[in-house]
């Protein structure tokens, strides 16, 4: 399970809403949001696109997708 504060945080410390990010990514904004919302899970090439638009490192990644890793719970 995903920490989806931690990944909004990442947005809006690069100063995107989720809205201006799917825009960039050419994206459904209904589908991201229900991964957000932890009702799906996101895939890899989701994982990787975040990652790459955000210029994230492994462990930003790690935390944000993957938070059981660092003993954290998701949100």
């Amino acid at each position: 399970m995903t920490d989806t504060n931690y990944i909004r945080s990442i947005m809006t410390l690069n100063g995107e809403t989720a809205r201006q990010y799917c825009k960039k990514k050419k994206i459904q904004e209904s589908n991201f949001g229900t991964k957000l919302r932890g009702q799906r899970e996101f895939k890899q090439s989701d994982i990787s696109a975040f990652a790459l638009h955000y210029n994230l490192t492994p462990e930003q990644v790690i935390r944000a997708f993957f938070p059981e890793c660092f003993g954290g719970e998701a949100s």
